[in-house]
């Protein structure tokens, strides 16, 4: 491991350089950073990144023993990114919850290409009173933004 650094100049010389690289409190890239097929560890508990006002933008937060994370995977033209919940485990749900009396909002049209389940209210009314009631219709209108 490097213990020493040297700032500017053009090679050659003394001076100027770190004693240990760690005393670099502010390190910055001058360019694209490759990680050469390894991975970037070390976040902890409510780590992530942050903007230059130190505003949380994406944290990170994990079990003692995590097994199961999502992937996130770009694509190419015409298709679809994805979003995938992977594990350990056989069956991993994907979660998606909003804070206080926030909604989680699908602002597009939105395919469902399995079962849904509901739970909950609807206008206030319990979901599986209207179903026994059989006063309960599902539907998407395109001017409803809230669904």
């Amino acid at each position: 491991m490097p213990t020493a650094v040297q700032q500017g100049g053009s090679g050659g010389g003394a001076g100027g350089g770190l004693a240990n690289i760690v005393e670099d409190l502010t390190p910055q890239l001058g360019a694209d950073l490759d990680v050469n097929s390894f991975s970037i560890v070390g976040f902890e508990f409510n780590e992530g990144f942050y903007n230059e006002n130190g505003h949380e933008l994406l944290l990170f937060t994990a079990p003692a023993s995590p097994i199961n994370y999502i992937e996130i995977a770009v694509s190419a033209v015409g298709d679809g990114v994805t979003v995938v919940a992977r594990g350990d485990d056989t069956d991993v749900d994907l979660q998606l919850f909003a804070k206080g009396a926030g909604l989680v909002k699908a602002l597009n049209s939105f395919d469902v290409a399995g079962n849904i389940t509901l739970t909950g209210t609807v206008d206030g009314e319990d979901i599986q009173t209207l179903k026994a009631e059989s006063e309960f219709c599902f539907f998407a209108d395109a001017a409803e933004s809230d669904l």
